[in-house]
């Protein structure tokens, strides 16, 4: 199941050893979402399934530094945070679902990851996370500042996989928030964006400061 017609369709030059990792979590996907609903699309070796799921989080890879440490929130079935720690990069996973960190932990003792998983609510976790943030489909983009907002380390960078509504968002993060934006076309979806996130002020306490 080395689907390197895929990769090779957006230029992806990745490691065999790491797409038979790739390969060996899929497996897993599959047989677990058999019982537990990981991912909607079933057939794990479709290119739908690597253009939507693999290739989705693999062009993340190209904004995030070598040794980078990884908080992926609503980790879900692993996209992007499984494929992030495939690649060597320190990822801790969040995911409030037991099933499915249950599935994540068991995607991470398998393969030998470098990699946690927190099953948790990330609104109650008191520690600051990592300089780098992922999430896919976790929550609207002003939601997630708020929830992250008093755990970002002082340099800290969020890396974002939004949807056709993602200037709204933005707008709408923009009204409660100053912060550093720039965006990358997305090579799976062209109404898609990465949104690429740093140096994150409130902006009503800024305002009460002036």
């Amino acid at each position: 199941m080395l689907n390197l017609k895929y990769l090779e369709k957006f230029d992806l030059n990745v490691p065999r050893e790491t797409l038979e990792k790739i390969n060996a979590y899929l497996l897993l996907l599959d047989k677990w979402n058999k019982t537990i609903n990981l991912v909607a699309e079933k057939n794990i070796q479709s290119e739908s399934f690597w253009n939507r799921h693999v290739i989705d989080s693999l062009q993340l890879i190209k904004h995030i530094s070598r040794n980078s440490e990884i908080s992926d929130l609503g980790s879900g079935g692993g996209f992007p945070g499984i494929i992030l720690a495939i690649f060597g990069y320190k990822v801790t996973l969040f995911e409030i679902d037991r099933r499915k960190s249950i599935f994540l932990k068991q995607v991470v003792q398998n393969l030998g990851l470098d990699a946690i998983v927190e099953n948790l609510d990330i609104n109650v976790y008191d520690t600051n996370l990592s300089a780098v943030i992922t999430a896919r489909a976790f929550t609207a983009l002003d939601n997630l500042i708020k929830i992250v907002y008093k755990k970002l380390p002082e340099k800290h960078k969020l890396i974002l996989l939004k949807g056709e509504n993602y200037q709204q968002e933005i707008n709408k993060a923009l009204s409660k928030y100053h912060m550093n934006i720039s965006l990358d076309e997305s090579i799976t979806n062209q109404n898609s964006k990465i949104i690429i996130i740093s140096d994150i002020k409130d902006a009503s306490k800024n305002n009460s400061d002036s």
